[in-house]
């Protein structure tokens, strides 16, 4: 049995097997598997220097045939493999973030304190908006703002001392 590994997404062929592969190491939601296709133009598939995005050894998917790609066809495959290869990191990242209790934990007190200084500043914009709003006069305005809280500086070590703070057994 041969089988061709072609992406989904260009119908590129980067893989052929003579020895029954169905190379199930490769994500089915990138990648699919042709079994005993026809091929119109061989099965070779890489150039003699092992190179495999070569016009005349390029392959493609027509709709479970396997030809010879055209140059058009292999120019959009290095966009198409990359689109891929982008989606497959942001779904490791995800998966990672639900079933890495490690990992969630860091990341919600990160965004927990990433919330509270972004509230903290929200809070300032309102309270200033409200002296503002209530000042009478130009002295009357100055001491209103001079009364509000000056937001202090932050540094990297109070965002890390922040967050091992945050960590909680129960996120």
């Amino acid at each position: 049995m041969t089988t061709a590994l072609y992406r989904i997404s260009s119908n590129e062929i980067p893989e052929i097997s003579i020895s029954d592969d169905m190379f199930v190491a490769y994500p089915s939601t990138i990648f699919g598997v042709l079994i005993n296709p026809s091929f119109t133009d061989g099965i070779e598939y890489r150039d003699p220097l092992n190179n495999y995005r070569v016009l005349g050894y390029s392959k493609i998917n027509d709709n479970g045939t396997v030809r010879n790609a055209t140059q058009e066809e292999i120019d959009t495959f290095e966009g198409f493999e990359q689109d891929d290869n982008n989606q497959r990191e942001a779904d490791r990242a995800t998966e990672h973030f639900q079933n890495n209790p490690q990992f969630r934990r860091i990341m919600v007190a990160l965004i927990k304190g990433i919330i509270k200084e972004d509230n903290e500043g929200r809070l300032w914009t309102r309270d200033f908006k409200a002296a503002v709003a209530a000042s009478t006069s130009l002295a009357d305005f100055q001491s209103r703002v001079a009364a509000l809280d000056t937001p202090t500086d932050r540094e990297f070590q109070d965002a890390k001392d922040y967050i091992i703070g945050q960590v909680s057994k129960d996120d």
